[in-house]
């Protein structure tokens, strides 16, 4: 079984937090979302759900 110890839990929401407002900031810029993907590591599909619940 695998335990999420709160703190760590805690740590990552607040990274995913930041990477979700620099998402938001590199849009503004006129980024595309596979650009800005490729910036933050993460996949189109998932900056394209971020964005879209902003």
């Amino acid at each position: 079984m695998l335990y999420i110890i709160p703190t760590c839990a805690n740590k990552n929401k607040e990274h995913n937090n930041k990477l979700k407002r620099k998402a938001l900031v590199l849009k503004n810029e006129g980024f595309t979302q596979k650009e800005i993907g490729e910036i933050l590591g993460r996949t189109q599909s998932t900056i394209s759900s971020w964005l879209s619940n902003m």
